[in-house]
């Protein structure tokens, strides 16, 4: 039922098509139609598509690094709708290899907050942009942190909270998982 309806400012009690997609992307209950057809009502009625939304534990142990991503029902939100025209200039890639993922610590500010929400260019997996930041895994270790290749091949990683500071790995030792592409974040 529309929330519209209930409040008595619609006669029809069937929701809007922009109200429907608010409500099926904020349920804990599994989608009515399946998440293909949600995703082309969505690039169709508010040239939007559906963003995977992760938590930076989910990537810890190399759990979630082939695409289409799973969904965990204890995870709060699964997907975020960004504009299509956004992700198209963030990223060469079709929407469904770029996810978002909510910043659980300060590891990286003051260039990204504790709190923030990025957006990740799963099909960057090559570092070939010495300066950018970069979703990466050691070990079992999932974190976001700026990455450069240093003569020889060795990758220099750095937490931008610790200023002048890197630590080297060897590439084999570095599971790369894509590039930050766009922070979202309060000033």
């Amino acid at each position: 039922m529309s929330a519209i309806w209930l409040l008595g400012l619609q006669s029809d009690p069937k929701p809007e098509v922009n109200e429907y997609l608010a409500q099926s992307l904020n349920t804990h209950e599994p989608l009515a139609s399946s998440l293909a057809d949600l995703d082309e009502m969505l690039r169709e009625e508010a040239g939007q598509a559906l963003v995977h939304r992760f938590k930076m534990s989910d990537f810890n142990g190399f759990l979630a690094t082939d695409f289409p991503l799973f969904h965990d029902r204890d995870q709060d939100f699964w997907f975020k709708a960004f504009d299509v025209d956004l992700l198209t200039q963030l990223a060469k890639v079709e929407p469904v290899q770029i996810c978002t993922i909510y910043v659980s610590d300060g590891s990286m500010a003051p260039t990204i907050k504790e709190g923030a929400s990025i957006l990740i260019d799963t099909g960057a997996t090559e570092i070939e942009q010495q300066d950018a930041i970069w979703l990466i895994s050691i070990g079992e270790t999932a974190m976001i942190r700026r990455v450069f290749v240093r003569p020889g091949g060795t990758l220099a990683i750095s937490a931008d909270s610790i200023t002048n500071s890197f630590t080297e790995f060897e590439r084999y030792d570095v599971q790369i998982h894509g590039k930050v592409v766009w922070i979202g974040q309060s000033v």
